[in-house]
């Protein structure tokens, strides 16, 4: 594996055995480097394997503009939650993620927060991918010193539910979307009644809804 391009102190463009080009992440593995140098494998923290010339630089984009701690971060507490849950990711997650919480906590810091309108309905549609999201929004507060609220994590599960291996629509959101967009066109015409949400009924009607939604995306 040798280095093609030097991005930064910690991101090189390199090409590997079979001469496909890709973008390995690892401390100093750019740091007095040239091109042509075989890389240090053991400084290797993770590869990304780009489909084609555009994704390749779009990665190196991402990589580059986002600091480094919220990558870190990222990398870390993902590697640690396909052990923990035993669930694959494709490496679509290590970005968007990144990305996603850079710019929240941007926005926290500057005293602006977002309204998840679809949280309740993550909670119930995606339970382990929401729970997934609050381990890391308790995370996210603790090792950035501030207070996201819960709406949050409904955002955070929603990338989880996205990038699992073998899910390439990306319609879960438009699925929440629009099973939440139903429950209130019943909720409004029977205002008279209070809805058990736990109960398990509602958790049967609840899934009749996603299979609908799902079927009315397919077409």
């Amino acid at each position: 594996m040798r280095i093609y391009k030097i991005l930064n102190n910690n991101l090189v463009l390199a090409k590997d055995k079979k001469n496909q080009e890709i973008i390995v992440k690892g401390l100093g593995i750019g740091f007095h480097a040239k091109r042509g140098d075989i890389i240090d494998e053991t400084l290797i923290e993770k590869i990304f394997y780009p489909d084609n010339k555009q994704n390749s630089v779009q990665i190196q984009e991402y990589l580059t503009s986002i600091p480094e701690i919220y990558i870190d971060f990222v990398q870390k507490f993902v590697d640690r939650i396909k052990k923990e849950y035993k669930i694959d990711f494709n490496n679509s997650i290590y970005l968007s993620l990144s990305d996603h919480i850079f710019g929240t906590v941007k926005r926290f810091k500057n005293g602006i927060s977002l309204k998840n309108v679809l949280l309740l309905d993550i909670k119930q549609l995606y339970k382990k991918e929401y729970e997934i999201g609050s381990k890391m929004l308790y995370e996210l507060n603790q090792n950035f010193n501030i207070n996201l609220a819960e709406d949050e994590a409904g955002f955070i599960a929603l990338h989880f539910v996205n990038a699992q291996e073998g899910n390439q629509n990306n319609d879960n959101y438009k699925i929440a979307l629009i099973v939440n967009q139903i429950q209130e066109i019943v909720k409004n015409y029977y205002s008279e009644l209070t809805f058990d949400e736990t109960s398990l009924y509602y958790q049967r009607f609840l899934t009749h809804l996603k299979y609908f939604a799902q079927r009315y995306l397919h077409k």
